[in-house]
C-alpha cells in the first residue's frame, strides 16, 4: 500500500514537472490574446497615428499659409531647394567630365595666348616699319621743296640776264660774280657771305657727279683758289656774272671752265 502511494506520488510530481512549462506558456499566450489587451494596444496605436497625422496637417497648414502670405519667397525657396537637389544629382552623374573641360579650357587659353602674341608681334613689326615710311616721306617732301626752291632761284637768276658786270656790284644795275649769287639767293630767302672765297665755305660740299640744280659752282680764274662763282642749271650748264659778258649762261664742259673747276656747294 505504501509502495503504491509512493509510486503514485512520484508519478504525480513527474506529471506536474512536465506540465508546468506548458501551463506557463498558455498563461502568457492568453494574456497576449486577451481582447482587453488587444483593444488597449489598438487604442494607443490609433492615438499615436492621430497625433502624427495632426502634426503633419499642422505643418501643411503652416506651409500653405506661408505661401499665401509670401508666394514669391515660397516659390524661390522651393526652386532653390529643387535646384540644389538637381545640382547635387548632376555633380554625382558628371564627375569624370571635369578634367576634359579643364583640358579644353587650357587648350583654348593657349590658342588665344598664341594668337594674341602673334598679333602683338605683327603690330610691333608694323610699328617698326612706319618710321621708315615717315622718313621716306620726309625725305621726299624735303627733296620736292629743294627742287621747288632751286627752280625759283634759277628763274630769278635768268630774270637778270644781260645785266652788266661791275666790279663790287651787288644790284640789278650791275653785278660781280659773288654779288650776283648773294643777291639772287637773298631774293629767295637764303643768306650767304658776300665774297667768293667765303661763299666756298657755306653749305655742304657736293661732288661734280652729284650736282643738283641751284648748287653753287666755283672756279679759279684771276687768282689762286676759288675766285669765280655761278649757279648750276643742270645739263652741264651754269648761269653767272661774267666779267666779259655780264649775266650769262656757260658750259661746265668748255675747256676754259672745265680746267678751272674747283668744287661745288649746296646751300639749300
Amino acid at each position: 500500500m505504501n509502495k503504491k502511494l509512493i509510486a503514485s506520488g512520484i508519478a504525480l510530481v513527474l506529471c506536474l514537472t512536465a506540465i508546468a512549462p506548458v501551463y506557463k506558456s498558455l498563461t502568457y499566450n492568453r494574456e497576449i490574446l486577451d481582447p482587453a489587451k488587444i483593444q488597449e494596444v489598438g487604442t494607443q496605436a490609433n492615438q499615436d497615428f492621430t497625433i502624427s497625422e495632426s502634426e503633419t496637417m499642422k505643418a501643411e497648414d503652416l506651409a500653405i499659409k506661408s505661401m499665401e502670405a509670401n508666394p514669391a519667397s515660397a516659390i524661390k525657396t522651393t526652386a532653390a531647394t529643387a535646384g540644389a537637389e538637381q545640382s547635387a544629382e548632376v555633380k554625382k552623374s558628371v564627375p569624370a567630365a571635369a578634367p576634359q573641360k579643364t583640358t579644353a579650357a587650357k587648350k583654348s587659353t593657349a590658342v588665344k595666348s598664341a594668337a594674341v602674341k602673334k598679333s602683338t608681334t605683327k603690330a610691333a613689326k608694323t610699328t617698326k616699319a612706319k618710321p621708315k615710311t615717315t622718313v621716306s616721306r620726309g625725305t621726299t617732301t624735303k627733296t620736292a621743296a629743294a627742287s621747288s626752291k632751286a627752280s625759283a632761284v634759277i628763274a630769278t637768276a635768268k630774270s637778270y640776264m644781260g645785266v652788266p658786270y661791275v666790279w663790287g656790284g651787288e644790284s640789278p644795275s650791275g653785278f660781280d660774280c659773288s654779288g650776283f649769287t648773294q643777291y639772287v639767293l637773298k631774293k629767295n630767302g637764303v643768306s650767304i657771305p658776300r665774297v667768293t672765297a667765303d661763299q666756298f665755305g657755306a653749305g655742304v660740299s657736293v661732288s661734280k657727279s652729284n650736282l643738283r640744280v641751284g648748287d653753287l659752282v666755283f672756279f679759279t680764274t684771276y687768282k689762286q683758289g676759288p675766285s669765280h662763282v655761278g649757279f648750276y642749271m643742270g645739263g652741264g650748264q651754269f648761269i653767272h656774272a661774267s666779267s666779259s659778258k655780264g649775266v650769262t649762261i656757260s658750259s661746265l664742259n668748255s675747256s676754259y671752265y672745265s680746267d678751272r673747276y674747283v668744287g661745288a656747294r649746296r646751300v639749300f
